[in-house]
């Protein structure tokens, strides 16, 4: 997953579309902005084999702590 987000850029994370769950089908910029807790879960909760969507979820948390914080 590490590796994974070194190389992917906020935009292409938000582009990457969900493979599992409740917001299976949707973009992880859709799903930041309408249920902001199955992002947190993409991102540290979710068990399965689909390690971009979990980077991605990551790296949309990471963007969305930092602008929180300034």
């Amino acid at each position: 997953v590490e590796e994974i987000m070194a190389r992917m850029s906020y935009e292409e994370a938000c582009n990457v579309k969900v493979s599992e769950g409740i917001c299976n089908g949707r973009f992880l910029s859709e799903v930041a902005d309408r249920r902001p807790a199955s992002l947190k879960y993409y991102a540290h909760g979710y068990t399965g084999g689909d390690n971009v969507m979990r980077a991605a979820a990551r790296i949309i948390l990471s963007a969305i702590d930092q602008q929180k914080a300034s």
